[in-house]
């Protein structure tokens, strides 16, 4: 019976092992023990996979030092000597140059244990071969990268565009219809007057489009009346309540935010919006932006919709651009705006 114990004992803990190397191993992770007292080093079995060391080969600290790529030694040492004297916990991420000369990313934590007197007597830790995730996270970052600058190209090829459809339309109709109004005020023809009224009603008509084309109109106008003009062309279905609070109130230069502001109000009219309620609030160093929308059941089903109209991006990516942030949320029926811009700084 005690030989059956025993040997179902040993069987228990090889399994327990071969367990931990296979769950080591589908991690991408091995376990280590450094014996300070008796100058120790023991590696799991994929330690040595991750080092790329043959499992026959003795570790030792100096080989490990070895292995570390030469570019982060003094730093893997700076975190070595602070986690021994207690300032920092041992955690520690350097290169690995293993001897077939490929380089791998790993992640170091470990337990210091102490003897009564506080002497480092033994250390416990895990390695982490992190290289996949990084270059996921670079791959990912260069398509973060590459999106952006196809953004970027979007909208400024996009803003070119209006802006010469706005030259157009100032340098043609506007001036032309304009011309035709005068002329027509200068007969005196009661029959006429009527014709110059139209004429000046189709006038405001364009003008309020060249001023949504190309809003540099706007530039010279209070925050206010420029965001009124501005909803009442680009969402004119909607009610709109327009707050303006902080260091410049009702007479503060509109200039830095046109842009932004045009953005944020074409993804309220994509959306069908009928009820907008804007905010600005000005500080010596930014402007805050809040703009939450309602009443369509556009707003409503957005929430459910992973895909987002081109009009959010841009609204988040010109922000971006200009050194701030926004953030497009859509719960509970309300679409929320939000965005911080570096003061004095046009999108």
């Amino acid at each position: 019976m005690g030989l059956n114990r025993n040997s179902e004992l040993i069987y228990d803990e090889s399994e327990i092992e071969r367990h931990l190397e296979t769950a080591e191993r589908i991690a991408g992770t091995g376990s280590w023990t450094n014996d300070l007292v008796e100058g120790r080093l023991t590696w799991s079995a994929n330690v040595f996979e991750i080092f790329g060391w043959d499992p026959g080969t003795k570790p030792s600290f100096e080989r490990f030092v070895a292995s570390i790529h030469p570019d982060d030694r003094a730093m893997f040492f700076i975190a070595h000597e602070e986690a021994f004297l207690g300032r920092r916990p041992y955690l520690v991420d350097h290169r690995v140059l293993r001897p077939d000369g490929v380089v791998r990313f790993v992640h170091e934590q470990a337990e210091i244990e102490r003897d009564p007197s506080g002497t480092p007597i033994r250390l416990v830790g895990v390695v982490s071969d992190q290289t996949e995730q990084l270059r996921q996270e670079e791959r990912r970052q260069a398509l973060q990268n590459r999106r952006s600058e196809l953004l970027h190209l979007l909208i400024d090829k996009h803003a070119k565009a209006q802006r010469d459809l706005a030259s157009r339309l100032h340098d043609g109709p506007i001036q032309h219809l304009t011309l035709a109004a005068l002329e027509l005020d200068s007969v005196e023809d009661d029959v006429v007057h009527p014709t110059a009224d139209a004429l000046r009603g189709i006038i405001d008509d364009l003008r309020s489009m060249l001023m949504a084309l190309d809003p540099a109109s706007l530039r010279t106008m209070s925050t206010s009346r420029a965001v009124s003009a501005l909803v009442a062309h680009l969402v004119p279905d909607a009610s709109a309540e327009i707050v303006v609070s902080g260091e410049f109130v009702d007479d503060g230069p509109a200039g830095p935010v046109v842009e932004h502001v045009v953005d944020a109000l074409r993804v309220c009219a994509r959306l069908e919006a009928t009820k907008i309620n804007i905010d600005f609030s000005w500080s010596p160093s930014d402007l805050a932006l809040t703009i939450v929308a309602s009443g369509s059941a556009r707003i409503e089903s957005q929430a459910d919709h992973d895909a987002r109209p081109l009009e959010m991006l841009w609204f988040e990516e010109r922000a971006h651009s200009a050194g701030g942030w926004a953030t497009v949320v859509a719960a509970e029926g309300q679409l929320t705006l939000r965005s911080v811009l570096p003061h004095n700084v046009a999108p």
